[in-house]
């Protein structure tokens, strides 16, 4: 095992686990931001509404953090997760999260704020692109 999946290993499992069942939503677009996850297992489905329509942004593979951009640039949650299958997540409270934030390099800091940013647009342009809507 190499350091950094040792690393990744230790850092997720003082981490609470939970198994949830299928149709479980972990969070809805517009809420804000109180935890990330990790997917271990199970299937996650991202979706965004506009004008009544719901267009799939994404399936979530295993071992992806979800809900982070809420937390990284404090906007509200820019999609609705749920659970397609039973799955076990990892819980990063956004408390925790920030502390981890902060004490990152500034330039990471800014590199993640600028990516956030950009996957919100791509995003708000792929679901536009998907209904037919400019």
């Amino acid at each position: 095992m190499s350091d950094a999946t040792v690393e990744e290993a230790t850092v997720e499992t003082e981490l609470e686990a939970r198994v949830v069942p299928a149709g479980t939503i972990l969070f809805h677009e517009g809420d804000p931001g109180d935890a990330a996850f990790i997917v271990e297992a199970g299937v996650v489905e991202l979706t965004r509404n506009l004008k009544g329509s719901t267009v799939v942004i994404a399936s979530v593979p295993i071992g992806q953090v979800i809900g982070e951009m809420a937390l990284i640039d404090n906007m509200p949650r820019s999609a609705t997760a749920r659970c397609l299958t039973e799955t076990c997540i990892r819980i990063i409270p956004k408390d925790d999260f920030q502390t981890r934030l902060a004490a990152a390099d500034p330039v990471l800091r800014k590199v993640l704020m600028r990516f956030s940013r950009l996957v919100r647009a791509i995003t708000d342009e792929k679901v536009r692109t998907v209904l037919g809507i400019r």
